[in-house]
């Protein structure tokens, strides 16, 4: 696995000229269904081994150096262009929004790159109800398109 370095503070003068990923990593194993406990080497002890599946990658980035594989194309629905979404991960409410309920969507086809994952709001998921609901039955207490406060 490899760690991405925009949740790390290296000591390099821009973040520009830093690298993208540090690694790669030995996974120990998965004490959570989004956490990953990684080995990591003497020099970066100062970290904690446990990390969220949003600041890691797999291994299997890209095998060309200085190649960035393509996004996938949007499929077309009733004339317009959608992106095709592996499943909902997480839900969360911002008041500073005009639509304050948002998703946490894993983007299917977007492996290796920094598009993976999106706060989505509810509104532009009305095609997929079935995936909506699905995470609403496996995680009741999340705040869902009925939650008042």
């Amino acid at each position: 696995m490899f760690i991405l370095t925009r949740f790390i503070k290296l000591t390099q003068p821009t973040k520009k000229l830093s690298e993208k990923y540090l690694g790669p990593f030995e996974v120990i194993r998965k004490p959570g269904t989004h956490l990953y406990l990684i080995k990591l080497p003497n020099y970066l002890r100062a970290i904690y081994l446990v990390f969220y599946i949003l600041q890691i990658e797999s291994a299997s980035l890209n095998n060309i150096p200085n190649c960035i594989n393509p996004s996938p194309l949007p499929i077309e629905i009733d004339g317009n262009l959608k992106l095709k979404m592996a499943q909902i991960l997480d839900s969360k409410l911002n008041w500073r929004r005009r639509d304050p309920l948002l998703y946490l969507v894993q983007w299917s086809g977007y492996k290796g790159t920094l598009d993976k994952y999106s706060w989505t709001p509810a509104s532009n998921l009305e095609n997929v109800a079935k995936l909506v609901s699905e995470f609403h039955s496996l995680y009741p207490g999340k705040p869902g398109p009925h939650t008042r406060l």
